[in-house]
């Protein structure tokens, strides 16, 4: 990539590098926003621009370590999730549009009675607890996660948010007991089945950390667990809302009635699809 290169031609040259990529065009236009500081609009309306330098050398960085396979989010250190913009490091998973669902679901079933306390099993990046926060400005929050890592990163964006006197975060795996009961409670549990591992994008299997990805198997072991813990943690007449894996609904739906049935509680169960078409999450209302 030479000195001086054109917007245009540093966006071309950088896909060009980048055609591994499903999202090459895309990744190409992040990394080069990130590096010159301009909009989407302004790579369109100035393609003749030219980078100075230590632009382009910072691109070509950039675009190499892209070219690698780590992750855009990873690079810039930051995602988008709910409109919100959160850290992302390699200790945590990157926030993904498909878990939007989770906060649609929960809006809908708390719509007549917003929660007053939140709590987020595995909450990684925090980006489900701080959209909630931001969503529920009343509401007080407690994310849980095994990682102390990860809380870190967490904390980092709650105080993005300027929701951390509202936030308490706690470094423990979710399966530990907690004492207090939440009128909403939600979790994007690990989910993917061991056997799995080979056949993910190596930007997810060896980038993102696999105490978030994988549980067991048939991948529903975190859902097993959460189904002894949930009856005790949720308040009556209280939400619950977990992520599901394509194809897990069903089964998930099954394990949760089994667990609260066996603890005498009735649930109402809701499902939600994601934009694909995939039932992403799963709602259920304490009786």
């Amino acid at each position: 990539m030479a000195d001086g290169v054109t917007l245009r031609n540093a966006l071309g040259e950088a896909v060009a590098s980048l055609s591994q990529s499903a999202t090459a065009r895309l990744d190409a236009r992040l990394l080069l926003q990130h590096v010159t500081g301009l909009s989407h609009a302004d790579l369109i309306g100035w393609p003749d621009h030219r980078l100075r330098a230590d632009e382009a050398d910072h691109l070509r960085t950039l675009v190499t370590r892209r070219a690698s396979g780590e992750p855009v989010s990873q690079i810039l250190g930051e995602k988008e999730f709910w409109g919100l913009s959160f850290k992302v490091t390699k200790d945590v998973l990157t926030p993904r549009p498909d878990s939007e669902t989770l906060i649609e679901l929960a809006l809908s079933l708390c719509a007549d009675n917003p929660p007053r306390r939140v709590l987020d099993l595995g909450t990684g990046s925090g980006c489900l607890l701080g959209a909630l926060l931001m969503e529920f400005d009343t509401a007080t929050g407690v994310g849980v996660d095994a990682s102390a890592p990860a809380l870190a990163v967490a904390g980092a964006n709650m105080d993005r948010l300027r929701v951390s006197s509202r936030a308490t975060l706690s470094n423990q795996d979710f399966a530990d007991d907690l004492s207090d009961t939440f009128d909403l409670i939600v979790c994007n549990p690990p989910y993917i089945p061991l056997e799995d591992r080979d056949s993910l994008s190596p930007d997810v299997r060896d980038y993102e950390p696999s105490i978030a990805l994988f549980a067991g198997p048939d991948g529903l072991d975190a859902y097993r667990a959460l189904a002894h813990i949930l009856p005790h943690r949720l308040a009556p007449g209280g939400i619950v809302v977990i992520e599901a894996g394509a194809g897990q609904a069903e089964a998930i739906s099954a394990i949760m009635s089994d667990g609260f049935g066996a603890r005498g509680r009735e649930i109402t169960i809701t499902l939600r699809n994601d934009l694909a078409g995939i039932e992403r999450a799963v709602g259920l209302q304490s009786q």
